[in-house]
């Protein structure tokens, strides 16, 4: 009973942020009614406190954000963050603590806001900026109620121009734009609206991924030891379901795993180093043991 009941509450979290994932996976320009909501995309690393400037200019990073990003991030089936991101909107980060039936403004930790990463109930991380798009790494123990700065080392985040690594810069892995970053320790896998590309070098460098097969990236999660999945929608063979394709090299090579019958659009998936990973849609939840290569 209390499983069934954790994965309505789940899915119920999903089906919240799964309308708007998929208006901006599909460029939509306007957030529904209902709040921002997408994928989150940084992983965080606190260090001293300071903040730094991006090698491009303010005003050209803001200039490149015409449309709000919106971003989400999930700690566990109840808890659940939510802001308008990039440098052209105020954040108005807000977080529910009911799986997404009721939110509740909190206290801002910058002027804009870049990326989310909420871990319990009382810790989670984000990267905000300020009025000039200066970027900074902000950390809470206490729910969002107060907030500290750290530096920004270690830290990834995904502009639609570019991605912002360790390195200390932002760097273009592809020509179009960035729609989707997974990142752990030097290791980074992103699909561009031409390609998935890969860095094993904290972004210093990137280069095409492995061949991927015919379909559209859903979403994707890698781990620091190199393991990577990625979630394939209208993939031959499964255009019913969601295609999984999994790579051991850091995205160099790819093998065609299950097609997840009962999954739909917008997908969520994340996998950690010791193999467990999740997927969850608004239609099924599946779980992997062995980085991706089986689901049940």
């Amino acid at each position: 009973m209390k499983r069934t009941v954790r994965i309505v509450v789940l899915l119920l979290l999903v089906a919240n942020a799964g309308l708007v994932y998929y208006a901006v996976k599909h460029h939509s320009s306007q957030p529904p009614a209902s709040g921002p909501v997408v994928v989150p995309t940084a992983t965080t690393t606190s260090g001293p406190t300071g903040s730094a400037k991006l090698t491009q200019s303010a005003a050209s990073v803001a200039s490149s954000l015409d449309d709000p990003a919106p971003l989400f991030s999930a700690a566990s089936t109840t808890i659940a963050w939510r802001a308008s991101g990039g440098c052209t909107t105020p954040a108005n980060l807000q977080i529910s603590r009911n799986a997404g039936v009721t939110w509740t403004n909190a206290v801002q930790p910058a002027f804009h806001l870049l990326a989310l990463d909420a871990r319990s109930t009382n810790d989670g991380t984000a990267i905000g900026a300020d009025v000039d798009c200066r970027p900074t790494t902000y950390v809470t123990r206490d729910g969002g109620r107060t907030w500290s700065p750290r530096s920004l080392a270690g830290v990834w985040f995904a502009l639609p121009i570019g991605v912002y690594g360790p390195a200390g810069r932002i760097t273009r892995p592809c020509s179009g734009k960035v729609l989707l970053l997974s990142s752990a320790g030097s290791n980074a896998l992103v699909e561009c609206s031409k390609g998935v590309y890969r860095t094993g070098n904290g972004g210093r460098s990137w280069t095409p991924a492995g061949n991927v097969t015919a379909g559209t990236v859903d979403s994707l999660a890698l781990t620091s030891g190199g393991h990577a999945v990625v979630m394939m929608a209208a993939s031959p063979g499964c255009r019913r379901g969601i295609r999984v394709l999994v790579s051991d090299d850091n995205g160099a090579t790819w093998r065609v795993g299950q097609c997840l019958t009962a999954t739909q659009t917008p997908t969520f998936v994340s996998l950690a180093r010791d193999g467990q990973g999740e997927t969850t849609s608004l239609s099924a939840v599946y779980r992997t043991t062995d980085y991706g290569r089986s689901w049940n």
